[in-house]
Order: structure tokens, then C-alpha cells, then sequence
């Protein structure tokens, strides 16, 4: 099963896939960043993380964190369309890349908006 999936992949265009899997791996390294902060604020504000079992618990259930899991979900997106045994087609990827856009710029910017001082 798995040589076939690999087999598949392998057989896709690179030209398709390589974009979103540079674009998961930042915006992986990018996750972390965030947490790690977030992490740090948390505690200076709430109070120690007691395990990283609590940690798991507040980034899946306490507010505080609530702005980080579509993040989250993005990234598990993009794995699931990278690993899925249908392929991997520019409409999934164009999808996938327009919510990272979404997701990390302003309204402003994606509008293609500036915003002047007055």
C-alpha cells in the first residue's frame, strides 16, 4: 500500500506539488513560531503549563489559543491533499494556497487595498 501511494506520488507532476509543500513547511515553522510565543505570554499571564499533555488540552480547547487551530487545520489540509491517493490537482492547491492567504493577510491586502495615514 504504501509503495503504491509513493509510487502515485511520485508519478504526479512536481511542478504542482512543490508549491504547497513549500508553502507547509513554512507555514509550519511559522505554527511553531506562534505557539512557542503564545506559549510564553500564556505563562507569564495565567501561570505555568503544568505537562505537555495540558499544553495539548489548551491549544484544542481554551480560548486563549483559539486563534492559532485554523492554522492548525490549514497544515492538516495541506497534508491530507499531499498524501491523498487521488492526486493532487492545481485547483486543490490553488484552494489551499488562497485560504493560506486568507488566513495570514488583511482584508486590505487582499483586496489589494492600501491604507494611508491622514
Amino acid at each position: 500500500m504504501k509503495k503504491k501511494r509513493l509510487e502515485q506520488r511520485e508519478a504526479q507532476d512536481p511542478t504542482a506539488r512543490q508549491p504547497l509543500q513549500e508553502l507547509r513547511d513554512a507555514l509550519l515553522d511559522l505554527h511553531k513560531t506562534l505557539i512557542d510565543s503564545e506559549r510564553a505570554v500564556y505563562e507569564t499571564n495565567v501561570g505555568p503549563i503544568q505537562s505537555p499533555h495540558h499544553f495539548l488540552q489548551l491549544l484544542s480547547n481554551d480560548p486563549w489559543f483559539a486563534w492559532l487551530r485554523p492554522i492548525s487545520q490549514l497544515i492538516v489540509a495541506m497534508d491530507e491533499a499531499l498524501d491523498a491517493e487521488e492526486g493532487l490537482t492545481s485547483d486543490i492547491v490553488d484552494a489551499l494556497m488562497n485560504e493560506s492567504v486568507f488566513l495570514l493577510c488583511s482584508r486590505q491586502k487582499r483586496e489589494g487595498n492600501s491604507v494611508s495615514a491622514t
